[in-house]
């Protein structure tokens, strides 16, 4: 049976992804050998599931949707910069995703457990929201874009999450096409 490499995100208005793509055309001639992820392909990853076999994908959407209807919509706002694991020896650049409702943690908190219900082993790591803007190949002037960064002051702005999405990712040389496979409607039960 054919597998299917999926994942749980929300998806990133393309307002936002177009300041994002700003950011990343500022930051491109500072440095080489960094991996910058397309604009159209940013968005907040609440939970990577791997190769799944398609016939667990009904169970999936079902579960996602569940998960989905006892958190209510929120907003979430798009600021700030910085590396993984850190600055002095980055592989990840990061835009950072704010939300004070705590209705994100909560999301992903509801979801990371009702995945683990069918199977998805829980994720060990403590959830950290951002968007990967770009990935460190290897170490070019790389201190270039750290000392640029830290003299930014990003805002992307905010915007409503009214959904989840269960994406596909397909890898490529020119990069990952992604493709949604369901949705989930936050809800309005508290």
């Amino acid at each position: 049976m054919e597998k299917i490499r999926t994942f749980v995100a929300i998806e990133i208005p393309s307002e936002i992804q177009e300041k994002i793509n700003e950011l990343q055309m500022k930051l491109k001639p500072l440095a080489g050998g960094i991996s910058w992820v397309r604009s159209q392909n940013i968005h907040l990853t609440l939970k990577f599931l791997g190769e799944i076999e398609q016939n667990l994908l009904g169970s999936v959407i079902s579960t996602v949707t569940q998960a989905a209807e006892g958190v209510s919509p929120f907003q979430i706002r798009i600021w700030g910069i910085g590396f993984f694991p850190n600055a002095q020896r980055p592989r990840v650049i990061w835009v950072g995703c704010e939300e004070t409702s705590q209705q994100l943690l909560r999301l992903q908190a509801t979801l990371e457990n009702s995945l683990a219900t069918i199977g998805f082993e829980k994720e060990k790591r403590k959830f950290s929201p951002h968007l990967t803007i770009g990935r460190v190949k290897y170490f070019k002037n790389i201190a270039e874009v750290v000392s640029a960064v830290k003299d930014l002051d990003f805002n992307a702005g905010e915007f409503d999450v009214q959904r989840m999405v269960v994406m596909r990712s397909q890898l490529h040389p020119a990069g990952s096409i992604y493709t949604p496979l369901g949705e989930a409607q936050l809800g309005s039960v508290n």
